[in-house]
């Protein structure tokens, strides 16, 4: 098993790089402005608020994990320590502490989501039903709004590549009322869906990644190239689908027989897929990985020594694979890029502001703290 887990970290690592050598992109982006001071080494950016000028870390430590709010010059303005607050349902965090508004911080566990004052005061809590548990902390995306949690469904979670006809019924989402307790499912499949096809794919490849709006639901389905956009709204309709068309991205439509999965692992690192979608303005930022051409990986191999596969996972940074796209309410790309020592899966999108952190792993200063405000240069 050891063995196997070191032959797939390689082919990670090599697919990366074929993918980046090939790959150039266009547009770009530009730093408009910045945040930047020391902090210590062991605090973790959790969220800003441009308006509020206020910016949450979080020190998890000890067992202990500290809130800690400053201002954009790095003072301290509050902390609070969530182990003072917290009973031993809390559990652990499923996504970085946020604010919810000017006037609150919304701490998201996998037993309870509550909201602090800014002075570290609960002002709202809501357990999650035990029997949830399990499945909200398995989900690959939520979100909040209107005092509902969106996450992925139970029913598409146990959903194997082998039930064929599971794919035309299944419900990808549930929506739990946070002050009623009442659970419903929504959102089929789209029938026009790769997953819809009568092919077999690999085990999640149709995970929902999810962004809500003020009446919609926007959702792409793990490593399918569309946008779908639901209705919030009983009965759910779908809206429209907007097709994206991704610089070099590889797209796996399944394989015809099932024994073919057998092959499929290779599928997981060659084709494309998503990580995260975000509105911006009328269009979408996403973050995708786009594969690489598996065709290319047995030549590649070829050519290295044990010390070249050693050097390569060492130099490799799994990261930079990883692609940044804006694209406009049609589907149509305006820039495609990978943004190269940023961490994009810290990307805070706030009235239409787009701010990114440095990537301190990548940093040759991690005790300095440095968040840049761009602006997307469009390629039309």
């Amino acid at each position: 098993m050891r063995k196997s887990a070191s032959l797939l970290l390689f082919f990670i690592l090599v697919g990366c790089k074929i993918s980046n050598s090939k790959i150039e992109g266009f547009g770009s982006f530009e730093k408009i402005d910045s945040i930047q001071f020391s902090i210590p080494s062991d605090l973790i950016f959790q969220d800003l608020d441009p308006a509020a000028r206020k910016i949450i870390f979080l020190k998890d430590a000890d067992s202990k994990k500290e809130v800690i709010l400053t201002d954009f010059e790095g003072n301290i303005i509050t902390t609070f320590l969530l182990t003072d607050t917290l009973n031993s349902r809390f559990d652990h965090l499923l996504t970085p502490i946020s604010f919810q508004s000017d006037r609150f911080i919304s701490v998201f566990g996998s037993k309870e989501l509550r909201n602090y004052d800014l002075v570290g005061k609960i002002e709202q809590l809501f357990q999650v039903p035990p029997n949830l548990e399990q499945q909200i902390s398995k989900s690959t995306s939520y979100d909040v709004t209107d005092n509902s949690l969106y996450f992925s469904s139970t029913m598409i979670m146990n959903l194997k590549n082998k039930d064929l006809k599971r794919f035309k019924t299944v419900k990808a989402l549930e929506r739990i009322n946070l002050e009623t307790g009442d659970l419903e499912f929504l959102i089929k499949l789209p029938e026009s869906s790769i997953f819809q096809n009568g092919k077999y794919f690999l085990n999640g490849d149709w995970s929902p990644i999810i962004e809500l709006d003020k009446d919609k639901i926007h959702i792409i389905f793990g490593i399918e190239p569309q946008i779908y956009t639901y209705s919030k709204t009983p009965p759910f309709d779908l809206l429209s689908s907007t097709p994206l068309e991704l610089f070099n991205f590889q797209v796996f439509d399944g394989f015809k027989d099932f024994s073919s999965t057998l092959g499929l692992n290779s599928h997981l690192f060659s084709s494309g897929r998503f990580s995260s979608i975000q509105k911006l303005n009328s269009g979408f930022l996403i973050s995708y990985f786009p594969g690489f051409d598996s065709s290319e990986l047995k030549d590649y191999l070829a050519t290295m020594s044990t010390e070249d596969i050693i050097k390569t996972i060492r130099e490799v940074k799994g990261e930079h694979s990883f692609r940044l796209v804006v694209i406009d309410s049609l589907g149509k790309p305006l820039a495609d890029f990978v943004p190269i020592g940023f961490d994009i899966n810290k990307i805070i999108i706030k009235n239409g502001e787009i701010w990114i952190p440095e990537n301190l792993r990548l940093s040759n200063n991690s005790n300095q703290f440095k968040i840049y405000k761009i602006k997307i240069e469009k390629v039309y």
